[in-house]
């Protein structure tokens, strides 16, 4: 008796990934990643063969084809509809494919992740909207490499990515709980740690060029010019000299320009003491 040879079908299951989550995203975005589908050949008994894709993207309200252009699918980095096949208009709530410029192939026993991308408007007027999973079966065109049998997917439970909702860049600053509290400091000394600034751009990365400061003087010491009492102020990100100010005779505002631009990541905040 020689060893037994299970013969298994061609099998493919679409899913949604949970990645991207819910999140506001804000116009001009190059490249804003919309949904991850997931291409699951870890059951077929062959290589999978796709020569296209199905995207449907649903807006809640208002819906402006023209907000998502230059949409593509992507393996890794990789674009598989480039040039003329590059998706410019989507239809709210309806089926659009996405031709590849060659056949993808999804090895057997494998999951394969795609990743959709476009280009928002600047000025959008779409509400916010979603990327859902395509559940009619006419709508791929899916085979087996070697027998070139048509597979028909099968569904995960995941039906909706992510919700995008378009909003505005802001930036917002405030003293952190960590600055240090009331104390005393002799003359002459230095690396006095004044305040620690809290910073958090919300929606989008900000590129932040200078910091201003305001110098309050207490009812104790030099009220009258506290400027004086400074020399020069050095501002830090953890360890790392970002930028100096110095407060003019007389003045109680400092505007710094910082040693090179500091990139703030959305909706995380960025301590400067």
């Amino acid at each position: 008796t020689m060893n037994s040879m299970t013969v298994k079908g061609a099998a493919l299951a679409v899913n949604l990934s949970s990645s991207p989550s819910s999140q506001n995203v804000v116009g001009g975005t190059q490249g804003l990643v919309l949904a991850n589908y997931q291409l699951d050949a870890s059951q077929s008994g062959e290589d999978i063969r796709l020569n296209s894709f199905p995207v449907v993207v649903d807006a809640t309200g208002t819906w402006a084809a023209a907000d998502l252009t230059g949409c593509t699918l992507n393996d890794g980095s990789t674009p598989l509809n480039t040039g003329s096949r590059t998706v410019n208009s989507l239809t709210d709530n309806d089926n659009v494919s996405f031709s590849f410029d060659n056949s993808l192939i999804v090895s057997k026993g494998t999951v394969k992740t795609l990743s959709l991308t476009c280009n928002l408007a600047a000025s959008p007027s779409a509400t916010p909207f979603t990327v859902q999973r395509d559940n009619t079966d006419a709508d791929y065109s899916v085979t087996g490499v070697t027998s070139g049998t048509a597979v028909t997917p099968t569904y995960g439970s995941a039906t909706v990515g992510g919700t995008m909702t378009v909003g505005n860049g802001s930036l917002t600053g405030s003293i952190d709980a960590s600055s240090p509290a009331y104390a005393l400091a002799a003359g002459g000394t230095t690396g006095q740690t004044m305040s620690i600034i809290k910073l958090r751009a919300t929606n989008e990365n900000v590129n932040l060029t200078k910091i201003g400061l305001i110098l309050t003087a207490v009812t104790t010491g030099n009220s009258t010019n506290p400027a004086s009492n400074l020399a020069t102020v050095y501002l830090y990100q953890g360890g790392t000299l970002i930028g100096t100010a110095i407060f003019p005779s007389g003045g109680t505002v400092a505007t710094s320009t910082l040693n090179s631009p500091l990139v703030l990541t959305k909706d995380t905040d960025t301590l400067i003491t």
